[in-house]
């Protein structure tokens, strides 16, 4: 049990600190419709807030990672317990992706809002108080069904290919992962 959480905490954690710069990219990227918009945004940033607005957002990040990938993994080993046949690993891989998801969710929001440049929040905080006060509680999980519609599919089916793939490629190791990863 302890494992799972650790080991779902940790790779969150890492993933979120050497990605963030990736995923503030995506979002500024997505704000706008001009053609290279990536070097351009790059540059702004830089220009505007210095190295480390590449990490803007970083907190809300490193939380929902770390903190939603010790849940669906731990959430993940509780529902299949002993029982990984292939349709329980269809469905645990989405359901616990989906219901991780759905807890995580508020963050996610503040994550995406802080990382806009559509909005001036000085503070993580700031940013949950103008969330709130503009939605209310409901304001924190806009979105919520699309990203479910997209991420537990995505992650029965990951589920599934992994299981599969352990069973019939040698041992735990990158080949597994790699066809795993490649299946879905």
């Amino acid at each position: 049990m302890v494992s799972h959480l650790s080991a779902g905490a940790v790779s969150g954690l890492l993933s979120s600190v050497v990605l963030q710069p990736f995923d503030l990219l995506k979002t500024r990227v997505q704000q706008t419709r001009k053609a290279g918009s990536v070097y351009s945004q790059v540059t702004a940033i830089l220009r505007n807030e210095g190295v480390w607005g590449l990490w803007r957002g970083a907190w809300p990040s490193m939380i929902r990672t770390s903190v939603g990938s010790a849940l669906y993994f731990q959430t993940l080993a509780m529902m299949r317990k002993d029982n990984n046949t292939a349709m329980v690993n269809l469905i645990t891989g989405a359901s616990a992706r989906a219901a991780v998801g759905f807890v995580m969710m508020p963050i996610t929001i503040v994550k995406v809002r802080f990382e806009s440049s559509l909005y001036t929040y000085n503070t993580i905080l700031h940013a949950t108080r103008d969330i709130f006060r503009g939605g209310g509680v409901n304001g924190f999980f806009a979105g919520f069904g699309v990203t479910a519609l997209r991420d537990a599919p995505y992650a029965g089916i990951y589920v599934f290919s992994y299981e599969a793939c352990k069973k019939t490629l040698p041992g735990n190791s990158l080949p597994v992962n790699f066809a795993s990863g490649a299946g879905t």
